[in-house]
C-alpha cells in the first residue's frame, strides 16, 4: 500500500487499511502484518500495529520494519 507523498495526510491511507483489514478479518484471519518502510512506521503504530525483528534494507528502497496487528 502507498498514498503519493501530496495526498499523505487526507486519511486516505487509513481508508484503505481499515477496507483491507475488514476483508482480512471476513475470512477469518486474526493477524495481519506488513514490511512498512521506516517512514511509514508512525502512521501503522498509530493504526495499533507493533514492529517485530530487526530493521532491514530493501535494495534501492531503503529501511523497513516487519509490523503486525491482531484484528479483533
Amino acid at each position: 500500500m502507498a498514498i503519493l507523498n501530496y495526498q499523505q495526510g487526507k486519511g486516505l491511507g487509513k481508508l484503505v487499511l481499515n477496507f483491507a483489514e475488514n476483508h482480512i478479518k471476513s475470512l477469518g484471519i486474526k493477524i495481519v502484518w506488513c514490511n512498512a518502510r521506516e517512514v511509514a512506521t508512525k502512521f501503522y503504530v498509530k493504526n495499533d500495529y507493533s514492529i517485530f525483528g530487526e530493521p532491514f534494507n530493501i535494495e534501492g528502497i531503503g529501511t523497513h520494519y516487519a509490523m503486525f496487528k491482531v484484528l479483533n
